[in-house]
This record gives structure tokens, sequence and C-alpha cells, in this order.
């Protein structure tokens, strides 16, 4: 994801990127979804296993409030979580529904919400 998003300028272009980057993902032969919330569901609480998926979530957010601060957003920690639940969103309707177009879908909403 991150060497996807060396190829835009700005913060805010990074924030869109991002769901145009696991867009890519999404079409590509064999995307079952993220590993991290499949593996997540399997895991104990309070495991190594777990511990690398609460991990992966974390970056996700502190991804999106980097951006989001760099970008000079009020309230980027606020911004970053209503992100992840569209990156959520896209990711899960690409797995489940067979839809590599959430992605798209996602970034129209988070350009929405860093216009608002």
């Amino acid at each position: 994801l991150e060497a996807g998003l060396e190829r835009y300028k700005t913060p805010r272009d990074k924030i869109l990127g991002v769901f145009e980057v696991i867009g890519e993902i999404f079409e590509q032969a064999g995307f079952r979804g993220c590993a991290f919330m499949r593996a997540s569901a399997e895991c104990k609480a309070n495991t190594a296993p777990r511990a690398v998926c609460d991990d992966a979530r974390a970056w996700t957010l502190d991804l999106f409030t980097r951006l989001a601060k760099e970008a000079g957003i009020p309230q980027p920690k606020k911004l970053a979580q209503r992100l992840v639940i569209l990156y959520d969103g896209a990711t899960v309707a690409a797995a489940l529904d067979g839809d590599p177009h959430a992605a798209a879908t996602a970034k129209a909403m988070a350009a929405a919400l860093i216009a608002a």
C-alpha cells in the first residue's frame, strides 16, 4: 500500500489514493479479502497472531491519521476513524460481493468526508 502511494504528491491525494490502490488489489486474481480481517476472526484474544492483526489495524488508522494531519484537516483522528470504516467496508464488499468497484465508491465517500 505504501509503495502504491508513492505516485501521489499531496497528503489529500494520498488519502484518496489509498482507495485507488486497494481497488487495484481487489482486481487481482485470487483476491479473497484482507488476510488480517480473516485471521482475526479465527484468533483468540491475547495471542501472538491476534497481536499481529491488531498491529495491522493500528497501522491503517495511523496511516490515515498521519495523512489527515499532513493535509491540515481538522480533527484528523476523527476523519481517520471514518476512513478506516470506508476502507473496511470496501474490502468486505470486494471480497464477499465480488465488487472490485467498491473501492471507487469508498473513494467518492472519502472525498465527500474530506470536503465536509
